[in-house]
């Protein structure tokens, strides 16, 4: 699992161009099944950024 926030303004993003977009520079392997947008970040009671569950510390 991959997160990543990424604001860039005037420019829209959907899901579908993002996929190709990396299907165009990475391995088939490697490349995303799932992709989820978001407004913000998921953040904690205390206001911090959540990390994935599954990255190593």
């Amino acid at each position: 699992m991959v997160e990543a926030v990424v604001d860039v303004a005037g420019v829209a993003v959907d899901a579908l161009s993002l996929r190709d977009f990396a299907a165009q520079r990475l391995d088939a392997l490697r490349v995303p099944r799932h992709i989820r947008l978001q407004d913000e970040p998921v953040r904690s009671d205390a206001g911090k950024v959540r990390r994935p569950r599954n990255l190593a510390v």
